[in-house]
């Protein structure tokens, strides 16, 4: 789906970043990357917090940076959820 996505965009003005959360059993945890794979953050939260909650906060780190750094980025998540909220 992303990767439909990327390729339909031009990155030549726009930075692209992704953004993923993860719960398993023992972990809830979520990151934020640029298109060419360097990490822009991994956080850890809480066991108790939800698999919505990582996504949350993954969305939200990507926003945090994008608005710092003052250039053009697409944001891309795979969590519909999370942007119809």
């Amino acid at each position: 789906y992303l990767l439909a996505i990327n390729a339909a965009i031009s990155s030549d003005k726009n930075e692209l970043i992704y953004t993923n959360g993860l719960k398993s059993d023992t972990n809830t945890a979520f990151a934020t990357t640029n298109d060419k794979g360097v990490i822009i953050i991994i956080g850890l939260l809480p066991q108790y917090c939800s698999f919505p909650t990582s996504e949350e906060a993954a969305l939200h780190e990507a926003v945090l940076f994008a608005a710092q750094s003052g250039e053009e980025h697409i944001i891309c998540t795979g969590s519909k959820p999370t942007i119809n909220a």
